[in-house]
Parts: C-alpha cells; structure tokens; sequence
C-alpha cells in the first residue's frame, strides 16, 4: 500500500545558485524500506528536509495515503505521520529521554503540572512495542552514540510517525552499533512503518533496503529494487563525470622535500581503522576525499593543529606542528582555509579590510597598521584578485556564501607560506570562480607550495590532486597516483565502503 508519494519536487537556493533538487519524484510504501543514496551534494538531505517540512519546495507535490500535503511546517508533516530522524540531533541534551519524547505534547495533571510519571509510562511502552532498549529515565547527555539514534528514532514514533526518515543515521555509529540500529529498523519494518533512509554509504543498505533511488546532481539516476544493483553499477551511478584530466601544468611542477609529514594517525579509535601516515611534498597536490562522518573534519583537525588526533604526531616544516605558536603557523607556515568558513575562517562582525589583511602582522610597520591608505590598497589588491562584489567597508555578515569563499582564497592563496592547507576550496563558487580557484591552486603548486586538498568532491579531486586518497570511517581506505577519470568508479565504490581497502 502506497503511504508517501513525491511528485516532481524542485528547490533552488539563490545564495548558492544551486539547484538542490530538480524534479525528483519516488514513492515508500508501508513497511518499505527505500534507501535514498548519492554522494554529497546530490540533494539528499534537502528531499529529506522537504518532505519533513523543514523547508518549502519550489514547486512539485507531495500526497500522505493518497491525499495532497500542504505542509506548514515540521508539526504540519508530524500531524501528517511524517516524522524525521536528522543527522545532527533534535534533542534536548539536559532532558531524560521521555522528556525529550513529551517536549510540545507534555502530559497534564491538575491542569497545569508536567504528569512525569504518565510521560515516564509512555516512554516504556513505546520502547516495549517495538523492541527498544533504552531506560526512559536515562538524561540524553549520557547516553552512548547508538542509544541517542534510538532516542531520536523513539522521538518520531511518539509524534505519529508512520513514515521515518532517517538521514546520515550510522555516521557516528560504529559497525556494531550499525547492526543493532539495522535490526530495529527491520522491526519497524514489520510492524508496517514505511522508511526513507537517506545515506552515502551504499554497502550498508543493500542489505537493509527493498529499494534504491540513487540521486545525482539533484535529479534520480536510478530507482530500482535493491536486488537488481550491482556494486559496481551501483558506484558508477553514484559518480559524477570526472574531469577531463589533470591540467597540463602538472608537468612543470618540480616535487621537493617533504613539507607535510603526519605519521601513525588514528583520527577516532571508536571505528577502530588502522593507524595510518600521510606526506605532501614541496611542489605537489595531495588529495584526500571523504564523505560526511568518514572522519575529514578531524583529519582537518589535526593537520591544522586544532585537535590532537587520537594517535600519531603531526609535523611540519620539520617542526612538530604542537610546538609551534599558532600566529607563526598561519603567518608565516600555512595557508588554511577551512571549512567552516564562518566560524574558522572570518571575523563575521569585521569588516571586508579587516578580514582581508587579517594576516598581514608580519610585513606592516606600524605605521602601515594606522594608515587608512596602506590597509586600503593592500585589501584592494587582494580583494580585486578574486572579484569581490562589494565595497571594502561592508561588514563580512552581509557577503553572499559565494563572496566569503572568494574573501578566504583572496586572502590565503596570495601569499607563498610552505604548507596550504585546503578544505572544500570552491564550495559556494560559480562554474567561473572555480576555474579560477583551480588555477591559482596549481600554481600555487607550481611555485613549490605543499598543498593539501581535503574535499568531498571527486570532480575536484581529480582536477587537482596529483596523488589522490580516500577516508572511510577515518581509515585511509585509498591511497594512490590521480588516474583521472578511470578512476572515478574506485574511488567512489572506496568512499562508500562497497569495496574494502
């Protein structure tokens, strides 16, 4: 029986000029479980975001049993029986957990008390029905990785939920605790709940899900049971044509010494991955590829030395990046632009100027520091080499996402520090702003910088990176010479963990 339908759904964000989703349509019946698959980027999360309510579409439709949803936001989809399950969790972490499950629908008593015990009872009986084990009184700060996703999961029930989405639900799961979230979703299954599993990680689902809709680039490359799959086939409509090849200006690149030495790395020992070593050598592009909850974020971390990975030192320059004073690092060892550019990378509440000659203490005089001239013509300069469209005395809160990334590359890439640091360099760039992103990047190279490129997109892996690897479950699953477009299916099927390392 036909419980969710979607119709040609459509989402464009302006700021980005993305176009997340374009005419996706799928259907979950009851006690179906669709897994919904695609590299990062593809538009998964946005779909599940829609049909929750969290975000409006542009235009399509959506029908509940057959009738038309006009959603009005989360508690509309709830009444809907639509509950989700979000990667990053909903709940309160200072409540127990049949608190979080009564939050907004709080059993009364004498008209105005919280009826604890009452919220307490429905929390066990909810747990007893479908099997979960997890104490209602438990406060969710304490509570292990795998016991929030049940509690996350207990949440949607509790408001109605006969359709769950669950996006990204294993990425802070180890195996283990995989296996025991897979056997209460088939439980839920069989009591004829319908589920949309979104997830990047397609060697999981095939033995959970009855069907597969891969998306790419927002649109569905594939909607097929899940038997029907192949690995193989199954990475190669996950992957997105490859760049041509690596620009012809690799051949002038002359390769040095060792720049970058990170030695016997154990980013997060839950996942038990083997320890693993990396080196970036003066001259050369390094590419490394995860996807979400595949550890990037620590590695990133740890090169950047913000976090002490769990095992293995870090060293650069010959220097133990621990001993190092964080001003010396980024003025004059590393350029690093970080993912999370609003928070690492920008001061939001300074100005354009300020931001841009942020790192400029070692080369301005004092004088330089007081002179309105001097700052300007140095912020012009460098705001003018990625065409900044706004006025310098803008504050940095007001920049389109596009802007900010062009602010970060102006102000990274212009000076030649030994080490580069580059974390989802063209995220938010139009077609043009990353060609040009690109080709500052291999020249940056090319004057015998060591950069190191950390993204989730396989496009621009293989555009830059002379050797290229992968991370799955924060082990180096990868590690090898830039094929170029042959080896796109590889390492795909490595991101996602449908062949071992």
């Amino acid at each position: 029986m036909e419980l969710l339908a979607v119709r040609r759904i459509e989402k464009y964000f302006p700021a980005t000029k993305t176009l997340a989703n374009a005419g996706i349509s799928l259907r979950v019946d009851s006690g179906e479980i669709r897994a919904v698959v695609g590299e990062n980027g593809a538009g998964k999360s946005t779909l599940a975001r829609i049909i929750a309510g969290i975000i409006e579409a542009d235009s399509g439709e959506m029908a509940m049993r057959g009738k038309i949803l006009r959603f009005g936001g989360v508690r509309a989809a709830e009444r809907a029986g639509i509950g989700i399950v979000p990667q990053h969790s909903f709940l309160a972490a200072d409540l127990s957990v049949a608190e979080n499950l009564a939050l907004g629908r709080e059993p009364i008593k004498a008209g105005i008390f919280l009826d604890r015990r009452r919220a307490d009872l429905e929390a066990a009986e909810l747990a007893a029905e479908f099997g979960f084990h997890l104490d209602p009184e438990a406060i969710v700060r304490d509570l292990a990785p795998a016991e929030r996703r049940q509690a996350d999961i207990m949440r949607a029930l509790a408001r109605g939920g006969d359709l769950l989405i669950l996006d990204e639900p294993t990425s802070l799961l180890t195996g283990s605790e995989t296996e025991g979230l897979f056997a209460l979703l088939r439980r839920l299954s069989e009591a004829g709940k319908g589920i949309l599993y979104i997830t990047h990680r397609v060697a999981e689902v095939r033995s959970l899900a009855r069907s597969i809709t891969v998306l790419r680039g927002g649109k569905v490359a594939a909607d097929l049971p899940a038997g029907e799959l192949e690995e193989c086939e199954l990475s190669g409509l996950m992957a997105r044509a490859a760049a041509s090849a690596i620009d012809d200006e690799t051949e002038d690149r002359k390769v040095g010494r060792p720049v970058l030495e990170a030695k016997g790395l154990v980013l997060d020992p839950r996942f038990e991955a083997k320890p693993f070593s990396l080196e970036v050598r003066a001259g050369e592009i390094v590419g490394i590829a995860a996807l979400a909850g595949n550890g990037l974020d620590r590695l990133e971390d740890a090169i950047a030395g913000l976090r002490r990975p769990a095992l293995g030192n870090v060293r650069i320059d010959g220097k133990s990046i621990a001993s190092i004073p964080r001003n010396q690092l980024r003025s004059r060892l590393m350029s690093y632009v970080p993912a999370a550019r609003d928070t690492r990378g920008l001061a939001l509440g300074s100005s354009l100027l300020d931001n841009l000659i942020a790192l400029e203490r070692d080369t301005f005089h004092a004088f330089d520091w007081m002179s309105r001239v001097v700052r300007g013509a140095v912020a012009e300069r460098l705001s003018s080499s990625f065409k900044i469209e706004a006025e310098l005395s803008a504050q940095t809160a007001f920049l389109s996402g596009g802007n900010r990334q062009r602010l970060l590359l102006s102000r990274e890439l212009d000076r030649s520090r030994p080490f580069a640091l580059l974390v989802e360099p063209t995220q938010g760039l139009d077609v043009a702003a990353q060609e040009d992103a690109a080709s500052r990047i291999r020249a940056l190279a090319r004057s015998g910088v060591a950069v190191l490129l950390l993204t989730s997109n396989l496009d621009e892996l293989l555009l830059l990176a002379d050797r290229v690897g992968v991370l799955y479950r924060c082990g180096l699953a990868h590690f090898g010479e830039n094929e170029g477009g042959a080896s796109m299916s590889l390492l795909t099927a490595r991101m996602t963990g449908l062949v071992a390392a």
